[in-house]
């Protein structure tokens, strides 16, 4: 009964969380450009996932970083204040970044049906974008020990289907179609490769090169933007 009533009651700050984003986008007059922007990444885009990762030394919940930061304090942004996705996000109208993925989940579950409720409350908390990005990563899943670009579009998926169950399958489709995809990845996998090869010859580096491309293409599977300007692996995801 006290489990059934805990989900019960995470269910109904669903529906109030979503009345507040819809009551904020009416009261700001559609002065966000898009409706939400989601971040895939590395360290670069990273603000915050990886506060919540054990055991690993990528992180940047610690000062100095964050000094110059609003407040003053770490974040888990690998800088010592904004990022470019903050720049980015205000030039697009929002009042602040995408937050973490892992910050909109992080709870001490006891059941299913609580893990449940609260994955719709991030679906909720994340109708104008999320992070998914993680210091340390790359766009191969072998760079790094953090949460891989394939994990990074999973979460992403579990979070689009909650939106859809949330919103309607039509209406998560519109919203996450006309929202941007921020991916900012690379350097990670530049560095493990040559730091693993100190003096690679051309063809060793031929293969990382088409590796990572195919890597990349992969992921996000660009067409013809003058025929199709959406990346078709997120289409399948966003349920286009």
């Amino acid at each position: 009964m006290a489990v059934q009533r805990a989900t019960e009651l995470r269910l109904l700050l669903v529906a109030m969380a979503v009345a507040a984003v819809t009551a904020r986008g009416a009261a700001g007059g559609g002065a966000a450009k898009v409706p939400a922007i989601f971040v895939f990444g590395d360290s670069t885009v990273d603000v915050g996932n990886n506060n919540y990762l054990a055991g690993i030394s990528a992180r940047a919940d610690f000062p100095h970083n964050g000094v110059d930061f609003p407040g003053g304090e770490p974040t888990g942004r690998f800088s010592n204040g904004l990022i470019g996705v903050d720049f980015i996000a205000a030039a697009m109208g929002f009042t602040r970044s995408p937050p973490p993925y892992l910050s909109l989940i992080a709870m001490d579950a006891n059941s299913s049906g609580e893990v449940m409720s609260n994955m719709m409350m991030a679906a909720a908390s994340a109708m104008k974008g999320a992070s998914f990005a993680s210091g340390g990563s790359g766009v191969l899943d072998s760079t790094g020990t953090t949460i891989s670009m394939t994990k990074q579009i999973e979460y992403f998926s579990d979070l689009r289907d909650q939106i859809s169950t949330i919103l309607s399958a039509e209406k998560a489709s519109t919203l996450l179609s006309k929202s941007i995809f921020l991916i900012s990845a690379g350097g990670n996998d530049a560095f493990e490769f040559f730091s693993q090869n100190k003096s690679p010859d051309s063809t060793a580096i031929q293969e990382f090169c088409e590796a990572f491309i195919s890597t990349y293409d992969s992921h996000v599977k660009v067409r013809d933007p003058n025929y199709d300007p959406v990346p078709s692996s997120f289409k399948m995801l966003i349920g286009q």
